[in-house]
């Protein structure tokens, strides 16, 4: 893993030891700034949700189906 990745984790985790009330929420700009593929994303997904850390991509290219 990246160091700054692994960083930014700690503090995230560090955050909601302290606050276990309070929402953290792991930004990243685009998906692939997260992982560098699926079982890396899904790990690190499970981390997040494991620590109860929200996610949030700003940016996705994924095309949902219209209703």
């Amino acid at each position: 893993m990246r160091p700054e990745f692994v960083k930014a984790m700690d503090f995230a985790c560090t955050i909601k030891k302290a606050v276990p009330h309070q929402r953290v929420i792991f930004t990243v700009h685009e998906m692939k700034r997260l992982g560098r593929g699926a079982a890396e994303l899904l790990a690190i997904a499970e981390d997040l949700r494991h620590h109860d850390i929200q996610l949030e991509l700003l940016t996705c290219s994924w095309q949902l189906p219209r209703a």
